[in-house]
């Protein structure tokens, strides 16, 4: 049942009176007598400190193997197609270059001398002078003419020679290319969650370092081989050609770069990396995937030059750095930094793994750390627990936008479960607990509508981990409702709604200072109102106890405003000060209205009513009393707001609008205070009117609108 305990002396009116007595008599205790406690509105936090009462459903089996299954399926038909296309390749131009090299043994000769010309020459001498025998001198043996092959003999062995290398060229790439294939596939000694991690890496790898381009142009080198075999061929027939070894060694040349290039760049993406500033200005670098042992065998030998152009930097660049910010900012402590410089002590662990899975494991590090620069996160060491939070965030993300239809609801269970492990591992570590729930936030808020007011953590002075961690959970789940296969299923979990009225009790528990201003949309993009907050499908119980938790949320959000919780300063900044506070106001009423029309404990949603109606009398009481210091006007834009909704619903007891009766002198008397204080030139608040509620309604109050 709704409990509330009451703060009010004013008399309330004679029907709620009356309700209470025959319960009274039916041995059944008041819901606002004071000796009840006040009921607990849900709070944020971890799991471990603050259970929830209703967790997302968890299917049987491991949730991140069940993920990953489907994954390297899909990449496996892939991968097995690239490797099948290559094989057909390399049969087809193994054969090829047989053909071609048979035809370029006999065009070669056609650019040097025949020799048979020379023979021909002697042996037509030798007969003359059998012919003649009295012409003893004889005429001097001619010397051989300078050979100069034709234009046709170069074009020709031209088209064949650069035919024959495309040939093996593609021959070359396919090797190498199954070669990298091997170690994309390669996850022996991880857990499924890296692996999990390490496939979205891979997968990224793939695609921005152009890998299946590479796979699409095998294929065209042996069409274009095939071209110029087919050109030569007809060069053939029409004649002969010369010098051919520019163009030849130009292919060759650009083939042995492939190669030398492709063995070096995993390695050499390190020096760019070394460099202490961040330079890529979106996301992670994504790692070179050109993996093969001819680069992996560089990479072991070049960790000593690797070491001494860290050294090198360090000594240019990020001392000077630390060096001038002293001189402008002052000195602050010797290992304080920007939070614009990466640290560089996951890259050079990364570099010295001698295997492509360790490396793979460190660099899931390295484009963690690169990511949180810039968040105040920069100092922190290699990630105590090793989860790779950018491509586990990344990687659930982009499965959840390209979810289908089938077994949505179990996928939203996995997905948010291997979510909420990811969130439990960073609450996890203690003194770095927050900034890496801020950087899980932000890998989140990635996948959000951009340009809205998001977090109430954006916004709320101070630092707490508990409102983060629901406020990701949250966040997760409104990413799945961005995917129209999704966003029908969400809405009925019953954690979905826990998790707001965590957030939501955040707010409305004490008031909570801003440290900002709210931009973007009028309440936080995590709390949505456009649901009614429960299903109907529920549980008998499970509908009144969200009634109740609504209904003591709105309560809460009204006793803020007596001055116990918090002062007077942090109050004015507060969401309770905000315009935001119709939204929330309105939302809760909305829901509740909700909660009524459905017949879910409607008797609970009318005391409610009076509880906060009689809070709101009992706080104008004391502002009535207090004629110097104390001003109404946060409350009483609170209960214009209040009074604008319940006044148009008909069943809204008499005894809200008797307890809220002294809402129009206390309205006169803020209108003459505030134009005593501008005349005076000190008014810095001013009195917004809510949409819904206008001066004619102050009369309606006190006048019992509405049915007991």
């Amino acid at each position: 049942m709704f409990k509330f305990k009451s703060n009010s002396d004013s008399e309330i009116h004679e029907s709620s009176r009356s309700n209470q007595q025959d319960k009274a008599a039916a041995g059944e205790s008041s819901r606002f007598s004071k000796d009840n406690k006040e009921p607990k509105v849900w709070k944020c936090g971890n799991p471990q400190n603050s259970e929830y009462k209703y967790p997302m459903p968890e299917p049987s089996g491991g949730h991140w193997e069940k993920l990953l299954a489907p994954l390297l399926k899909k990449d496996k038909i892939q991968c097995d197609s690239w490797k099948e296309e290559v094989q057909n390749l390399l049969i087809f131009a193994g054969l090829f270059s047989a053909v071609v090299t048979a035809f370029v043994i006999e065009s070669y000769k056609r650019l040097q001398p025949d020799p048979d010309t020379d023979v021909v020459n002697l042996l037509s001498r030798i007969a003359a002078r059998l012919d003649d025998p009295s012409n003893a001198t004889g005429s001097a043996i001619p010397t051989p003419a300078h050979f100069s092959p034709s234009q046709s003999a170069i074009r020709l062995n031209i088209f064949w020679f650069l035919s024959l290398v495309l040939s093996l060229t593609t021959v070359l790439l396919g090797i190498i290319c199954l070669q990298w294939l091997r170690e994309h596939q390669h996850y022996q000694g991880t857990t499924p969650k890296q692996s999990y991690a390490i496939f979205h890496m891979r997968a990224e790898a793939l695609e921005k370092w152009h890998v299946p381009h590479i796979f699409t142009a095998l294929p065209l080198l042996l069409q274009c081989a095939l071209v110029l075999f087919f050109t030569g061929i007809v060069e053939f027939l029409l004649s002969l050609g010369s010098k051919v070894a520019a163009p030849v060694i130009v292919v060759i040349t650009l083939t042995l770069f492939f190669l030398l290039a492709t063995t070096l760049l995993p390695t050499l993406q390190a020096f760019p990396l070394y460099i202490p500033l961040k330079l890529h200005k979106e996301g992670s670098p994504a790692q070179c995937p050109y993996k093969s042992p001819q680069s992996q065998a560089f990479r072991a030998t070049s960790s000593v030059v690797l070491w001494l152009w860290s050294k090198f930097m360090t000594v240019v660049i990020y001392h000077p750095i630390v060096w001038i910010r002293g001189l402008f900012k002052g000195y602050r402590g010797g290992d304080e930094m920007p939070d614009w410089i990466i640290n560089l002590e996951d890259i050079r662990v990364a570099w010295t793994k001698k295997s492509w899975i360790e490396f793979d494991l460190a660099w899931l590090d390295v484009r963690d750390n690169y990511l949180t620069t810039g968040q105040g996160i920069h100092a922190a060491p290699t990630f105590p627990l090793h989860v790779p939070l950018y491509d586990l965030v990344q990687g659930l993300c982009t499965s959840i936008m390209e979810h289908g239809v089938e077994d949505s609801e179990e996928f939203v269970a996995r997905v948010y479960h291997c979510f909420q492990e990811v969130a439990q591992n960073t609450h996890d570590i203690h003194h770095w607990q927050y900034p890496y729930q801020l950087h899980l936030q932000a890998l989140v808020k990635r996948f959000l509508k951009r340009g809205m007011f998001g977090y109430v953590s954006d916004v709320v002075h101070g630092e707490d981990v508990d409102l983060l961690y629901d406020e990701n959970n949250l966040a997760l789940l409104n990413v799945m409702m961005s995917n129209r296969n999704l966003e029908e299923i969400v809405p009925k979990l019953e954690h979905f709604h826990e998790l707001q009225l965590r957030v939501l009790g955040f707010i409305t528990q004490s008031p909570r200072r801003l440290k900002d201003e709210p931009t973007g949309q009028n309440f936080p993009f995590v709390l949505k109102f456009e649901h009614p907050g429960m299903d109907t499908e529920w549980d008998e119980d499970v509908l009144i106890d969200f009634s109740e938790q609504w209904a003591t949320t709105l309560y809460s959000f009204f006793k803020g405003f007596d001055g116990k919780r918090a002062s007077d300063y942090i109050l004015q900044r507060s969401f309770h000060a905000h315009t935001i506070s119709r939204d929330l106001i309105w939302g809760i009423l909305r829901r509740l209205k909700y909660s009524h029309e459905a017949d879910v404990d409607p008797e609970d949603v009318s005391d409610s009513f009076v509880a906060v109606a009689e809070m709101i009398s009992t706080g104008f009481s004391g502002f009535l009393e207090d004629q110097n210091t104390r001003r109404p006007d946060l409350l009483l834009n609170a209960a214009n707001c209040f009074v604008g909704f319940v006044s148009g619903q008909s069943w809204t007891p008499s005894a809200v609008f008797a307890a809220l009766a002294q809402l129009a002198p206390i309205k006169e008397r803020y209108t003459d205070l505030t134009n005593e204080l501008e005349k005076r030139g000190q008014s810095k608040i001013v009195y917004v009117s809510p949409v819904g509620y206008n001066d004619s309604d102050a009369n309606t109050v006190g006048k019992g609108k509405g049915n007991a």
